[in-house]
């Protein structure tokens, strides 16, 4: 597509990738003086966490923010590709799609590309490219647009025999000049800086040309941060400042931007953040890839310019959010096929025009490299062990590693049976299958199949099944099956053996909000944010457990929290929606339903309260009878029997001496946590005892009534059924004060279900049926018309048998 129309011009962007730059690192270097220009650059500007994408792996990750689309639609799928010649640094040739400065070329406006990951070769576009190869040891042919750019890179293309002492004892200052020419590690460093100085220098030369929009990457961070983590805190080391002093370099490189980009809008982003806590792996498995296990799944943003809205706040911004934003800005249509979302970074920004996608209008031109030779770019990603040639089936191990990083992207879109597709294959062809097994643990999780995770557990290697990542699993799984005791317990072992894993305290905390044991559950949570304060899942499950509890100013602070940090949370949408209904305020409470919906169509909950607030609400309702065991339930359940409502029940449990007139139960009702399938309940009676009501399908309508008897009269009466001594003088009080607290929370869950409307039934009124209102109340909460001589028949006040006062 060749635009004739004149492009809208708009002040320039600059957008800087710092590669695993970390917040943590950042703030705190900051605080202490030793960054100021990103400091004021902070300041001034709009700060953000940024979501990265599953793998974690840079090429895949740069690539998303160049083009919108994730890794397995892009198709950049690691570091490395096979040619006819051997292995080769991953190429452009690779990319399925055009990236940003394809299309805004295509657009007339003036772009530029410095070292993207990956950009080889490098692509005739309108303005400058130079890609990352052009700063790896080797032919330069195909490495620069224009091709003027060759001689300038040519004049320092050779790695020389030693860095300037100067800046090599800045990441060194305990170390003697003597050992700095001898020590392997120094000199893999000296590397990283010398190359970083190179695109520095390029930077500065590029920034002397006009441009619309500029694409900058360095590499460096991450890199010194793989290097220097292990050693990061130990002041004893000789190798302990590398990684402050990798920030303190970039940060006097940032006010060298800043001083040149005038009238720029600046976007820094780095594609993940970085561990450098206690939680960072001490020993990396030998697998492909390993150092990805030591990034942190959100990264820095900050935009700072004449357009940015600096005094606003993004929520849930994602790498997949820059190019729609950017496409946006310069007043071009967003892809369909984009699934990021345009976000408020830019003052003035009209509202968002789509077409289907850029793919077919727009196809990038790449330059003929030749034979490229990529050496130095493998010998680099090896010395970071993120690959490993040296084995003789070298070609299958990249094949693996690219499908591997396909399943990973397939599996974070839904898309679980193609990547248990890959994950079958692999399986059956790879004998270094550990992390493929992980992954299909994962999926069938996914996939709610149990039968099937019971098959695949079987099946497992008896050393498997002691690891514990797949326990960890394993224990998930049950908490989909309604097992959450035994879920519990598999986690509180792993946790007893000193796995101390933010992810771990974060499912222990939802296992017990699960089990209603809220107070936990709340430790369990901050535990988890305590040592990883980006955890948006811990955030989340503070927010419904304060949701949950009705302290509505603590929900609304945790689940801003969790959305700043990840938007795509259908189910805190969702309660956000019922917050604001519950306000009455009903046009926010429709905007967060559309939200919800548009993320989770089938959320069920969220169309019965969109129902609802159309006022479309069905008058078909299931009735359910609840409460405590020996609460009279069973009453109840006769009562409506002898109204004429049919009961859904399959009379499994006969009558007894407890219960003569029957139980009215249904088997199924009792394996409802583990999404068993209930027959249709419109226009019936089923009994579901309390602690299974969160249990019932939310698909459909019920009118739920609640079977209320003093907790002693049911703890007696439960005790002696099982044919235990009970009186008033052993009374359980502890057990009474537990049963309180249930009673409470499961009452203040009916409360916030928009499918749901409710009483509460006194045991003792209906058998006082007499002298109480009962009637008048059940007959208009039923629509019925209730005689008294419906109640004489099943009310027997002989089966009152444990009673107080």
């Amino acid at each position: 597509m060749t635009s004739k129309k004149k492009p809208y011009r708009n002040n320039p962007l600059l957008i800087l990738g710092w590669d695993g730059a970390e917040w943590s690192a950042i703030n705190h270097l900051c605080e202490q003086g030793y960054m100021p220009h990103f400091k004021a650059f902070k300041e001034r500007g709009l700060p953000a966490h940024i979501a990265s994408l599953q793998p974690m792996i840079s090429p895949l990750l740069w690539t998303s923010v160049a083009t919108g689309k994730r890794a397995h639609v892009h198709g950049i799928l690691g570091f490395v590709e096979n040619s006819l010649e051997g292995p080769q640094a991953i190429s452009n040739y690779q990319r399925k799609c055009p990236a940003l400065w394809n299309i805004l070329s295509e657009a007339g406006l003036l772009c530029q590309v410095l070292n993207w990951w990956p950009s080889n070769p490098a692509e005739e576009i309108l303005g400058d490219f130079i890609s990352n190869l052009a700063f790896a040891e080797g032919d330069l042919a195909g490495q620069c647009w224009p091709p003027e750019w060759q001689k300038e890179l040519e004049a320092c293309a050779a790695f020389p025999e030693s860095v300037q002492d100067e800046i090599i004892g800045g990441f060194f200052p305990n170390m003697p000049d003597e050992a700095l020419a001898d020590d392997s590690l120094v000199q893999k460093v000296a590397r990283i800086i010398w190359r970083t100085k190179h695109q520095f220098e390029m930077a500065m030369a590029l920034m002397d040309k006009e441009a619309d929009c500029r694409f900058f990457y360095f590499e460096a961070l991450d890199q010194l941060q793989h290097l220097g983590a292990a050693y990061f805190g130990y002041k004893n080391s000789p190798y302990h400042f590398i990684i402050e002093a990798a920030y303190r370099w970039h940060d006097a490189m940032l006010g060298a931007f800043l001083k040149k980009a005038q009238g720029h809008n600046i976007l820094l982003l780095s594609d993940h953040g970085f561990k450098l806590d206690e939680f960072r792996p001490s020993d990396l498995p030998d697998l492909p890839a390993a150092p990805a296990l030591e990034h942190e799944p959100f990264g820095v943003f900050v935009a700072s310019g004449p357009d940015v809205q600096s005094d606003k706040e993004l929520f849930g911004l994602s790498l997949l959010d820059i190019a729609p934003s950017l496409l946006n800005y310069f007043r071009l249509p967003i892809g369909k096929d984009m699934p990021g979302r345009r976000q408020a970074i830019f003052k003035s920004s009209p509202e968002p025009s789509f077409i289907p996608s850029w793919d077919s209008l727009v196809k990038p031109k790449f330059l003929d490299s030749g034979k490229h030779q990529s050496q130095g770019q493998l010998q680099d990603l090896e010395a970071l062990d993120y690959i490993d040639l040296s084995g003789t089936k070298v070609q299958q191990v990249i094949e693996e590693e690219q499908d591997y990083n396909r399943a990973i992207s397939l599996k974070e879109v839904g898309d679980y049976k193609q990547s248990l597709e890959l994950c079958d294959q692999w399986l059956s062809e790879n004998a270094k299958a550990y992390r493929w097994y992980i992954l299909k643990s994962k999926l069938l999780l996914a996939l709610a199949d149990g039968k099937k995770w019971d098959i695949y557990w079987k099946e497992l290697r008896e050393d498997f099944r002691k690891d514990p990542h797949l326990i960890f699993n394993r224990a998930l799984m049950l908490i989909q099956e309604g097992d959450s005791a035994q879920a519990l317990a598999l986690m509180r072992d792993l946790e007893g053996r000193g796995i101390q894993s933010p992810r771990l305290f974060t499912e222990i905390g939802h296992a017990l909000f699960l089990a209603g044991q809220e107070r936990e559950s709340e430790v369990y949570f901050k535990k988890a944010i305590a040592n990883s304060p980006f955890n948006s899942a811990a955030l989340n499950g503070l927010a419904q457990l304060s949701f949950a509890q009705g302290q509505m100013e603590d929900f609304k602070q945790w689940a801003n929290q969790a959305l700043a940090l990840k938007m795509h949370q259908p189910h805190l949408h969702y309660l956000w929606a019922s917050y604001y209904e519950q306000e009455g305020e009903i046009d926010n409470a429709k905007k967060a339903l559309a939200l919800c919906l548009n993320m989770a169509p089938q959320h069920k909950k969220a169309k019965s309260l969109e129902a609802k607030l159309k006022g479309e609400r069905s008058q078909l309702q299931g009735l359910i009878v609840s409460g405590f065991p020996r609460s009279g339930t069973s009453l109840m359940m006769a009562l409506l029997a002898e109204l004429g409502i049919p009961i859904i029940s399959d009379e499994s449990r006969i009558a007894d001496h407890h219960n003569p007139k029957g139980y009215f139960e249904l088997e199924t009702v009792k394996h409802l946590p583990a999404q068993a399938k209930l027959p249709a309940t419109d226009g019936k009676a089923l009994k579901v005892i309390a602690p299974l009501l969160p249990y019932l399908p939310a698909d459909r309508n019920y009118k739920v009534l609640w079977m209320d008897r003093p907790l002693v009269e049911v703890i007696i009466s439960q005790a002696k059924m099982k044919g235990e001594r009970a009186s008033l003088e052993q009374f359980p009080f502890q057990k009474g004060q537990q049963l309180e607290q249930e009673k409470q929370r499961l009452q203040s869950w009916l409360k916030q279900q928009p499918h749901i409307s409710w009483m509460e039934c006194s045991y003792h009124n209906l058998l006082k049926y007499q002298d109480s209102s009962i009637i008048k109340d059940l007959a208009a909460f039923l629509e019925l018309d209730i005689q008294e001589e419906s109640l004489k028949k099943v009310v027997d006040l002989q089966l009152h048998r444990n009673k107080i006062g």
